[in-house]
This record gives structure tokens, sequence and C-alpha cells, in this order.
């Protein structure tokens, strides 16, 4: 899995913002949000823009923390003081806002491997420069990357440039052998 942010410029989701914005705001209105983040996942194709997944209250998943940490240049805990006080204080909490600035562009991508396994570790570049999460417990058994949500290894965010360059340097350790981590990325 990858993901863009920010997706504005994507041809599709252009295409589709009226459909987007509609879902979007008839979702909100219809389950009395009022203040705070929320997850919404939507399919978007040429033939559409398709709702998949909302959670309120809480920010998207995979490494979209990361990501807004790099886009709006600050750290991921001030992302995640943000959403909590905007969530749970109505952001009285904190004077700290850190989407305030334009974002610059960023990818994330969940990486695991081709065939499934069990991860014994993995070996990342000497210097990296992209914000990196392990979402899996070394010794545990790794279904094939694009099974299920379950088969991510770790996550790597930041520039697209660099995170395309520092995911060909990670190497995955599994009993049958060291192989490259494995994502997918248009």
């Amino acid at each position: 899995m990858a993901n863009d942010f920010p997706a504005d410029s994507d041809a599709r989701i252009i295409a589709q913002a009226s459909i987007i914005e509609a879902g979007v705001k008839a979702l909100i209105s219809r389950s009395g949000f009022n203040n705070g983040y929320f997850h919404y996942e939507i399919l978007v194709s040429e033939k559409g823009a398709y709702a998949i997944d909302a959670n309120f209250g809480r920010i998207g998943g995979g490494a979209l923390i990361e990501q807004f940490a790099h886009s709006y240049g600050t750290t991921v805990s001030k992302v995640a003081a943000h959403v909590l006080d905007v969530g749970l204080f109505n952001g009285r909490r904190s004077s700290i806002n850190p989407f305030l600035k334009k974002p610059v562009p960023s990818l994330s991508l969940m990486y695991g491997i081709e065939a499934e396994g069990v991860v014994e570790g993995v070996t990342l570049p000497q210097v990296l420069s992209s914000l990196h999460t392990f979402t899996t417990k070394f010794g545990t058994f790794v279904p094939a990357m694009g099974n299920t949500d379950y088969c991510w290894i770790g996550t790597l965010a930041g520039d697209p440039e660099t995170v395309l360059k520092e995911i060909k340097e990670i190497q995955v350790k599994t009993k049958a052998g060291i192989v490259p981590a494995f994502y997918v990325h248009k």
C-alpha cells in the first residue's frame, strides 16, 4: 500500500471531487460529529468514488501521521498532541496547529514481503532520512503483501524521492532467507 499526500492534484480525485465532498458532508451531518479528527477512506476510480471505511475521533491509519509531520514541517508528537487536543479539549490546551502552512508532498509506503513467511528481522539503511515505524513483531508469521492489512512489516514516510530510494535498501530476514522489502506503488 502507498499513500501520496496531499492528493489534491490526482486527476481521479479532481474528477470525483463533488462526490467525495458530498459524501464527507453527509457522513458528518448524519453522525452529529462536532469536533475532532476522523478517518475516511474512499476508493476512487474513473467510475466514481466509494466510501469504504469511516472512523470518527481518530486520525487516519498507516503512516499518515508521519506524512503529516513531514508535509507540515513538524514532529509526529506535535501532530498527535494536536489530534488529542482537538478531539478531547476542543483545541483549548495547545496553541500549536501544525497544519497552518501549505504542505509539501510526502509519500508513505507500507511494506511487507512478496511471499508469506516468518519475519526474523529487518535491516534498515545506515542513514535513514525517512520516518520508519515497525508494525510487526519479529518471529511473527506474515502473509504475502497484498492479501491482508496484517501483512505489513513496517512503514516508511517522508519526501517521495527519498522514500522510494530508501525502501530499496530495506532487507527483511525471514526463515527462508533475506529478501527485499516488498511494496506496491503506482
